[in-house]
């Protein structure tokens, strides 16, 4: 049996070398517990992995960690580790798709996944990048607005780290709801993309 944590990482790796997963990757993840493998089966889908076990029901719900990081995977497969994403809308519609059925799935494991790779990898806020974060919010919200509206905002605030990068900073100008963007943080995403070609879209945003 495969290590979820070994699996994750082996996988991560690939997806940032190649955008692609391995036959190897793919047998990897067959071999994870019941219910790791569940959890990762519609995002191993999206990335070309077939088994039995997409459309299986788990004995009980994935856990979190699971479902983020599934949809990591999923993202990184778009070249987020890069400034040069590549989708359309079709792709995202999948994406959105694999993410919120996966077991108790929703738009919060999907942002919590996006935050992470912007971090971890910190690819620059490019055009391309800036276009990709406001399409991916703007179908959460308009075709999943109750699952948006659930997602724990405070949590993601946090989640920033405290010296954000760039992308992460654009993505919380147009993912977080004003109500919950608190004022250091609002300073935070101004300063931080003053110097950029986004500045007056930040300080547009902001004011509202």
């Amino acid at each position: 049996m495969t290590d979820t944590t070994t699996f994750i990482r082996q996988a991560e790796l690939e997806l940032c070398n190649t955008r692609t997963i391995g036959s190897s990757t793919c047998q990897a993840w067959d071999n994870l517990s019941g219910e790791a493998r569940t959890a990762f089966a519609r995002a191993m889908a999206f990335l070309g992995c077939q088994s039995s076990e997409t459309g299986a029901t788990p004995s009980r719900p994935a856990s979190e960690s699971d479902r983020i990081a599934a949809a990591r995977l999923m993202l990184l497969k778009l070249g987020l580790a890069t400034d040069d994403p590549r989708w359309s809308s079709d792709v995202l519609d999948r994406l959105l798709k694999a993410v919120l059925e996966a077991p108790d799935g929703s738009v919060g494991d999907l942002l919590c996944a996006l935050v992470g790779v912007l971090g971890d990898y910190s690819p620059e806020l490019s055009k391309p990048m800036a276009a990709f974060i406001k399409d991916l919010v703007v179908r959460c919200f308009t075709r999943h607005q109750r699952s948006y509206e659930s997602v724990n905002w405070r949590r993601l605030v946090e989640s920033l780290s405290s010296n954000p990068t760039k992308a992460q900073l654009y993505l919380a100008l147009h993912a977080i709801p004003p109500q919950f963007v608190p004022a250091q943080l609002a300073d935070t995403i101004a300063k931080g993309l003053e110097a950029t070609a986004f500045r007056d879209e930040a300080v547009s945003t902001l004011a509202v």
